[in-house]
């Protein structure tokens, strides 16, 4: 029964804010449109980790300004919802999810940016779409790692989203570095995150309903120092970058491979 409740609050939540932030964007010029939906992702997803029970903390600061490109490990279903809570940003999503109910509503409506990794004809609408959200002074949240995974360290990163700030002077690439602390308050071993990480196999809604059953769980946001994108190439930044997180993580747990 607990589960089932915590499912539809939080359902609840997410459709109410799809609601407001339509409203408070209607009307408005673009920039200010995606701005205002960019401020609405970041206040419903504190609320929402507030209403889970969800305990997030960042250690190290987003550099105070805007325009970024922010890239993180992915291990579950929450990572967006979790970085958002700590700055404003507009996460890059899986294209599917705007057809799935409520969550395609709520993605539409925070203004995420749909990536389709399966159609090469599909990138350079994806890399424009970032771009714009950058011009606009927002930060874009990526996952480069493309799926989700069990293994510790952090896998290669995809180099599609890098393309929309390439050699650009004055951008910057922020590495940020997800670490699960605790589930219902014991310390979270590799064990624990492996048995609540998003498999290949799980369908979105089974995640979703193990992760509603477990109650504290403590997030920390590592940040590290960013990137300049100035005289790079998107391979190059991704390299950099993907060597920045994983750096975080062994700095975290040096023994662990």
């Amino acid at each position: 029964m607990y589960r089932l409740l915590n499912v539809l609050r939080i359902f609840r939540l997410m459709l109410s804010r799809a609601s407001q932030a339509n409203r408070k964007a209607a009307g408005l010029e673009r920039r200010e449109e995606l701005q205002c939906r960019a401020e609405q992702i970041h206040e419903g997803c504190a609320q929402l980790c507030e209403l889970a029970g969800i305990r997030v903390r960042a250690k190290g600061n987003i550099p105070d300004r805007s325009g970024m490109l922010v890239v993180a490990n992915h291990f579950t279903v929450l990572d967006p919802l979790i970085l958002a809570s700590v700055a404003p940003m507009v996460p890059v999503a899986r294209a599917d999810l705007q057809g799935w109910p409520i969550i395609g509503n709520v993605s539409m409506a925070h203004g995420m940016i749909p990536v389709d990794r399966d159609r090469r004809t599909a990138a350079a609408s994806f890399v424009k779409r970032v771009g714009e959200r950058l011009a606009a002074g927002l930060n874009v949240l990526v996952f480069p790692e493309g799926n989700t995974s069990e293994e510790l360290a952090i896998r290669p990163f995809k180099t599609g989203a890098f393309e929309a700030v390439a050699g650009q002077a004055g951008g910057m690439v922020v590495p940020a570095y997800l670490s699960l602390d605790s589930v219902e308050d014991e310390p979270a071993t590799d064990d624990v995150r492996r048995r609540i990480v998003w498999l290949e196999h799980t369908s979105f809604w089974a995640h979703i309903w193990g992760l509603a059953a477990l109650r504290g769980l403590e997030y920390t946001v590592h940040i590290g120092e960013p990137i300049s994108t100035e005289g790079r190439n998107r391979k190059k930044l991704a390299q950099l970058a993907r060597n920045a997180v994983e750096q975080i993580r062994m700095s975290l747990h040096p023994v662990r491979t």
